[in-house]
């Protein structure tokens, strides 16, 4: 909880613009989303718990997922922030949405514990 309390501080102004396309996320070291901000309903059409359910089903056949596990995995094993990266999923209505995804790690004690991260959807 204290982490989300960060995240929200930390990017209360994507939070509070309803009418801005992010949503904010944090990601345990196995990949477990453990907070989505509740845009992610107004974006997506997912509630947060759908999202955190269906979200690797989610991902659209596009080429440009194919880095995405990779991305996240490069980030947990060297504790280095990645560059920006795009995925593409569906929506809950299955309308494919592009989506930028920026991550940064949250190390402790020398080891990556989790990943916060925004994701603007682009369409």
């Amino acid at each position: 909880m204290k982490t989300q309390k960060r995240l929200e501080e930390k990017f209360k102004t994507f939070i509070s613009m309803d009418d801005y396309p992010y949503f904010t996320y944090i990601h345990d070291n196995k990949g477990v989303f453990t907070y989505l901000s509740d845009n992610v309903t107004l974006l997506l059409g997912f509630s947060p718990d759908e999202f955190k359910k269906s979200y690797l089903n989610s991902l659209t056949p596009n080429t440009i997922n194919r880095n995405t596990i990779i991305n996240t995995e490069t980030t947990l094993i060297t504790g280095k922030q990645q560059d920006p990266y795009q995925i593409e999923i569906y929506d809950k209505h299955l309308n494919r949405r592009l989506i930028k995804v920026y991550e940064s790690p949250v190390i402790i004690e020398g080891k990556v514990e989790e990943i916060e991260g925004v994701a603007k959807v682009l369409n």
